[in-house]
């Protein structure tokens, strides 16, 4: 059943994933990703760790640019001006630095998009755990308090993003474990309202440095044994969130964490792991 849940969850990931639109091009289709959107139109597809670019005219006409000849092209697609294409680099910015300066000599209205893609976000939390992934016979429940830093690519997929989470939890009277975790993981988010948003997300990767005391029977004596480890597994732990938006750029965020695991057994105990924060952008 988890196996089941596991992969259902990455085929509806790789579809979410996909937000390009297909062109054909000398009777070739491809996915290609809008970079400037004005008078003329730039294109670019990721191919084997290098981009191609294309140029789409106001007709629909589409041009690849390539490097032997793209500044010539250039200059001719944008005859009706007098800019010059001579410094312009064959790269991804030194492009659309030269589209936009086009797109806004011919139209007063257009907007330059910024270039800078990558939005960082912070969010400090606190929360309980009941560490449905270890031994709990009394179910206990522990506290927990740590940050997350997050990564979103603002102009190709701004509800996806990537993660790194850094807890600790706190020991309690009944058990004595705690532990200090480094993860990675990925989220989705979808919009239910105007201010409210909900996101799926997967744990995938855990670093865990645990320090526990535990009572064992040996030879029929009772032992203590002080634990001090460290843990890397790839879990594949999912849960759910909910971001409510309080700023511009502010959101209490409300997470149910560790609810599956693919990679993992529960121990017994279904999870109750909640955490609240306030995610802000920097």
């Amino acid at each position: 059943m988890k196996q089941s849940i596991f992969f259902l969850i990455c085929i509806c990931l790789a579809f979410t994933l996909s937000a390009q639109e297909q062109i054909t091009v000398e009777g070739e289709t491809l996915d290609v990703t809008t970079e400037a959107n004005g008078k003329l139109d730039l294109l670019y597809k990721l191919e084997d760790r290098s981009y191609r670019y294309f140029i789409r005219t106001e007709n629909n006409t589409i041009i690849e640019l390539k490097g032997g000849d793209y500044k010539d092209k250039l200059e001719n697609l944008t005859n009706d001006t007098n800019l010059s294409a001579e410094k312009v680099k064959f790269t991804r910015i030194g492009l659309k630095k030269f589209i936009d300066t086009y797109n806004k000599k011919v139209d007063a209205k257009y907007e330059v998009s910024d270039t800078s893609r990558v939005e960082f976000w912070l969010l400090p939390f606190a929360g309980l755990t009941n560490n449905p992934f270890i031994s709990n016979t009394t179910n206990s429940i522990f506290g927990q308090f740590g940050a997350e830093i997050e990564l979103r690519e603002r102009n190709i997929s701004p509800r996806s993003a990537v993660y790194m989470k850094a807890r600790h939890v706190l020991s309690n009277d009944d058990l004595d474990y705690s532990t200090t975790e480094i993860s990675l993981g990925y989220r989705y988010r979808f919009k239910i309202s105007e201010k409210i948003y909900v996101f799926p997300d997967v744990k995938f990767a855990t670093l865990n440095f645990v320090d526990a005391t535990v009572t064992v029977i040996e030879d029929g004596e009772v032992v203590i044994l002080d634990i001090n480890d460290t843990n890397f597994d790839v879990p594949f732990i999912f849960g759910i969130g909910f971001d409510f938006q309080v700023s511009e750029n502010g959101f209490i965020t409300f997470n149910y964490n560790e609810i599956v695991a693919a990679n993992l057994d529960n121990r017994g105990n279904f999870s109750t792991n909640f955490t609240l924060g306030y995610r802000f952008q920097l």
